[in-house]
């Protein structure tokens, strides 16, 4: 009888421990395999899709959306798993990048990324002004392009920022599959710790046997 119940309490336990194992497994091999990454650059969008461990994927279809879920334009991934695409609209862009496995991820590209001399999704210049000046002021012959000096600063900015975003991200995945693999640890030792006293019980029962 004792033995009967020990055979079944630990079949129990070990179907438990393996389910939450598997659930933890599913969540970090699926949930967080596929990254996106973009950065602006002028009206250019560029960006990378990988995998874990910084695995490139290749020819990942990669969809551009704006705040509505409309569809702005699509590009595909090179076999270094980058991208590129050239925006047409001063909007939030959503980036959706899919695998043929089935693979998904997503990142976004805000409007103040983009410059303000393109249109918005009605067709405005997002730096028309409101009302139009009577009398707009001349800039004088020496005035330096300001605009032209914008662009510019702001490429350059996105050049420097762009490789402490990418470490920032991968940072953040490492500690997330960390913190995963810990809790699979944490759940064995409970495990073991419960067959362990299992088997004392099961010690005892035999000992005060006839």
């Amino acid at each position: 009888m004792d033995r009967h119940w020990f055979e079944r309490d630990r079949a129990n336990l070990v179907g438990a421990a393996t389910v939450l194992v598997c659930l933890l497994w599913a969540n970090t091999s699926f949930g967080h395999t596929l990254n996106v990454f973009a950065t602006v650059e002028g009206n250019t969008i560029r960006g990378e899709v990988y995998f874990r461990g910084r695995v490139p994927a290749r020819q990942a279809k990669v969809e551009a959306l704006d705040p509505q879920g409309q569809k702005l334009g699509d590009t595909t991934t090179d076999d270094q798993g980058a991208f590129t695409y050239e925006a047409r609209f001063c909007c939030d862009h959503r980036l959706v990048a899919k695998t043929s496995e089935g693979h998904a991820a997503e990142c976004m590209v805000t409007a103040a990324e983009l410059p303000r001399d393109l249109p918005t999704r009605d067709g405005v210049p997002a730096n028309a002004p409101p009302v139009a000046a009577a009398n707009p002021p001349q800039p004088s012959a020496d005035a330096p392009d300001d605009a032209r000096l914008k662009k510019l600063i702001e490429q350059a900015v996105a050049r420097q920022v762009a490789p402490l975003q990418r470490e920032l991200r991968e940072y953040r995945d490492r500690t997330r599959f960390t913190d995963v693999v810990g809790g699979i640890g944490y759940i064995l030792g409970i495990t073991g710790i419960l067959f362990y006293l299992l088997g004392v019980r099961k010690k005892g029962r035999t000992g005060n046997g006839p």
